[in-house]
């Protein structure tokens, strides 16, 4: 059996033949909508084109998910939601502190926005937040 060379996938955009596009170092798996990649990158979330990787924005926290124009983010055990057209935070969430075996831990592993609500799984256990109020 031919099997093509290996290449290396790295944080990037792949065209169809795996030319490497763009590169982010140092980053976790990105939130990808739109023409659009949301990394972590130093306790923040870059906002990076598609097409060459070029910076068009931040925002606080490490990025979980984009719902239309809302990105949720978490850090330091406060969920984050934001609007990228305005950009602007529009609320934040801290999460219950928990203790385990002689640890104080408060720490969002896992956010999914749905419906107008934003599901968030967190030290403690699992909260839904409904949608802000102005």
């Amino acid at each position: 059996m031919n099997r093509p060379p290996h290449r290396r996938r790295t944080a990037g955009t792949l065209a169809d033949d795996g030319t490497e596009l763009c590169r982010a170092a140092g980053v976790d798996t990105p939130v990808v909508a739109d023409d659009e990649l949301y990394v972590a990158r130093g306790g923040e979330t870059a906002v990076l084109t598609r097409d060459d990787g070029s910076e068009t924005a931040t925002f606080g926290g490490t990025p979980h998910a984009r719902a239309g124009q809302i990105l949720v983010t978490s850090v330091r055990g406060w969920a984050r939601t934001y609007d990228i057209q305005e950009n602007m935070e529009l609320w934040e969430y801290r999460t219950p502190e928990v203790k385990v075996e002689d640890q104080l831990l408060r720490g969002v592993s896992g956010m999914v926005p749905l419906g107008g609500a934003v599901y968030v799984v967190a030290a403690e256990g699992f909260h839904e937040l409904g949608a802000a109020e102005n």
